[in-house]
């Protein structure tokens, strides 16, 4: 009772530090209300930076980036002190991200320009990542290296904004297929995040190192890295990253062989309240149903497919139109509907040259099964899978692995004449 006292009495400024206070002992919830508090109260000039950025987080953790948004759209318009519009211009980018991955492009080149004028080379850094990460996921392959690029090519000072190059660097490997690459930036950001303390950092650079680990062919690695994330998620209450990270471990018992399980784990994932993670959980959940195929998975997988498809267009998230039309027509098909999963076989068709590598895979799945088993496109599509798979494998490090325990991989090949038994193998 007497500390509810102090702080329904606490000026601004005693309000923002006891919110950065829960912050840091992972009472998101407690530092959110605090430092809304604050906002309304009103601080001092010279810690309206550190409000912004406090609350942009907390908000963030909390899955309250809307309320946040607006308000920090209204520092910003205002803002005059170069460092306050700094700060104000970084979390506008971070809190968009969200919602629109458009918007964080469009907006990044103020936020560039307004750190560098105050040399913040953290948010610097940290804008080139999200901006990185929005060029990743429109399909901007070229957008995403030149962000790297920009990152990487100017000596930094503080371990926070080399996390942040290594985490843009991250996106640009993600978007051209490189995933020993984007591993070994995840690995060094997350290693870096701990040396900082950062527990919401290092749930976010597990969860990114878990699904990379997956596309390698280890889920027993991949689950182990979710699990880290779960925990260092709970510990600071970030709501998005541990919802990520139990879908992720989901995703890592399927590829086990426990698709049930999976199935299980995803129906329970409250992922509709984290926004950004949905159209992610709607890929995945429609994927694995197919997998499954159980009586009335197909019509599920539709359903889930179509809110996919709609939040997808909503938000900018193109890398993921071909992946969910692939999953669409392959449902749509299994009910028996071949016009409409030829139709949206043509869109996934259509969406692929603005999508991630791996979604041309889950194209040609979706071929196979479109295809009537005569048609000689259906054998071009899966010989020019098998080349893909077969050619990309002997870049890894355990080619057996890329191509036997990735399911994906695994279907096209068995599809086309089967796993070679001779693939080189580290295990």
């Amino acid at each position: 009772m007497a500390d509810e006292h102090r702080t329904s009495t606490a000026s601004g400024g005693e309000l923002l530090v006891a919110g950065e206070e829960a912050l840091a002992r992972g009472d998101t919830e407690a530092g959110f209300a605090l430092l809304t508090r604050a906002a309304a109260v009103g601080v001092a000039p010279a810690d309206m930076p550190r409000l912004v950025l406090s609350l942009a987080s907390a908000g963030s953790y909390r899955s309250h980036q809307r309320e946040v948004l607006d308000w920090v759209e209204e520092v910003a318009a205002q803002a005059i002190e170069p460092s306050l519009r700094a700060a104000a211009l970084r979390a506008r980018v971070a809190l968009w991200r969200s919602f629109d991955f458009r918007r964080v492009e469009e907006l990044a080149e103020d936020a560039l320009s307004a750190a560098e004028a105050v040399s913040d080379e953290e948010s610097f850094t940290f804008v080139l990542s999200c901006a990185a990460a929005a060029a990743y996921r429109r399909g901007r392959v070229r957008a995403a290296t030149d962000y790297a690029e920009r990152a990487t090519s100017r000596p930094l000072k503080s371990r926070a904004a080399h996390a942040a190059a290594f985490r843009t660097s991250m996106f640009a490997a993600m978007a051209i297929g490189d995933l020993e690459q984007a591993l070994h930036c995840a690995i060094k950001a997350r290693a870096m995040a701990r040396e900082l303390g950062h527990a919401a950092d290092i749930a976010d650079e597990s969860n990114y190192v878990a699904r990379f680990y997956l596309d390698l062919g280890c889920p027993i690695e991949a689950r182990a890295c979710a699990e880290e994330a779960i925990r260092m998620a709970r510990m600071c209450g970030f709501e998005k990253a541990e919802i990520a990270g139990q879908m992720l471990s989901a995703v890592a018992a399927a590829e086990a062989g426990d698709i049930d399980r999976a199935i299980v784990q995803l129906e329970a994932l409250p992922y509709k309240r984290a926004a950004r993670l949905d159209v992610d959980a709607a890929d995945t959940h429609a994927y694995w149903l197919l997998e499954r195929g159980t009586p009335g998975d197909a019509r599920a997988a539709a359903e889930i497919a179509h809110q996919g498809i709609e939040r997808a267009h909503t938000q900018g998230t193109a890398n993921l139109l071909t992946p969910l039309y692939s999953s669409l027509a392959r449902s749509l098909v299994r009910q028996d509907d071949r016009a409409a999963a030829q139709d949206a076989l043509e869109q996934a068709r259509q969406a692929a040259d603005r999508t991630e590598p791996k979604a041309r895979l889950l194209l040609a799945l979706a071929a196979a099964e479109v295809l009537p088993a005569a048609d000689s496109k259906r054998t071009l599509v899966l010989t020019h899978a098998r080349a893909r798979i077969l050619r990309t494998a002997e870049r890894r490090e355990d080619p057996f692995a890329y191509c036997s325990d990735v399911r994906l991989n695994r279907r096209l090949l068995e599809l086309s004449g089967g796993v070679p038994p001779d693939l080189p193998r580290t295990r």
